[in-house]
């Protein structure tokens, strides 16, 4: 039954053009399938406030501790991703997931967020990583996991073209002590600032024995070579660190361009990291 209202709702979202952050309409939908709270949560570190929406599935049992998927640019896919994550946990026989959607309250600011170096070029803020992954580690979480039973090993992060890039580098940038033990970095814009992260992640990951992480990467099949290329040598050079208990995999999502590629990359993310 929740299957047929879930394919209702993705019909009525195809039907439907939705204007910024309508927290009704997304409240109304997620209530299908459990729970769902809305916060504002102001950053000191970033100086910015955001919309965080929290999806809560049934069956949630307050004292057990529970994975959780944090997603960014979360009002775009957020309906598909809860979904993916219920059917995800369902098949791996783990607790369902809480999902924890990302937004902005005013401007929108993800090329400073989520881009790791100025690039004085392209004419809007950039180079914000490391203060949103401050964000991240140091405000949003412990606010999160004060007000619901997570499991602090079990953390998931999921993004999309810039936002995938933010997962790559969050990943490099705290190889030392990690924030989240799953990433779903889909169509990364690895080529950003001349493919830098590249240099930054062997520098980062080289001295690293071990890590408990996964990470699951994709691009659209009809990106150009500017989008290829670069998450292939991401990938060929984590084989060459071999890196002990980092577990990876990439694919190439069939029939999709960079926009397309967001939801069947989260989808089959979602499976990889919650498998057992």
């Amino acid at each position: 039954m929740k299957k047929l209202i879930f394919r209702i709702i993705i019909i009525l979202i195809c039907l439907i053009t939705i204007t910024g952050c309508d927290y009704d309409f997304y409240s109304f939908w997620l209530g299908k399938l459990g729970r769902t709270d809305n916060f504002e949560v102001h950053s000191d570190i970033t100086s910015d406030t955001y919309d965080i929406l929290v999806f809560v599935p049934d069956g949630y049992e307050p004292g057990e501790l529970y994975p959780s998927v944090y997603l960014l640019d979360a009002y775009d896919d957020i309906l598909q991703v809860c979904r993916y994550a219920i059917d995800s946990a369902s098949s791996a026989g783990i607790k369902a997931p809480v999902v924890i959607g990302i937004e902005y309250t005013g401007e929108e600011r993800r090329m400073r967020d989520f881009t790791p170096l100025e690039d004085t070029s392209i004419g809007e803020e950039t180079g914000g990583a490391q203060n949103y992954s401050g964000f991240l580690s140091e405000e949003l979480i412990p606010f999160i996991e004060d007000s619901y039973s997570l499991d602090p090993g079990k953390r998931n992060l999921l993004g999309h073209s810039v936002g995938g890039l933010f997962c790559i580098y969050n990943l490099a940038a705290n190889a030392d002590r990690p924030v989240f033990s799953g990433f779903v970095a889909a169509s990364p814009s690895l080529f950003y600032m001349n493919e830098a992260m590249l240099a930054f992640s062997e520098s980062a990951l080289e001295d690293a024995d071990e890590l408990e992480i996964k990470i699951y990467t994709s691009v659209g099949e009809y990106e150009d070579e500017g989008m290829h290329d670069p998450l292939n040598r991401y990938i060929s050079l984590l084989s060459k660190l071999g890196i002990r208990g980092l577990q990876y995999t990439s694919e190439v999502i069939e029939n999709r361009g960079h926009g397309g590629s967001a939801r069947p990359s989260y989808e089959r993310g979602l499976s990889f990291l919650l498998s057992r």
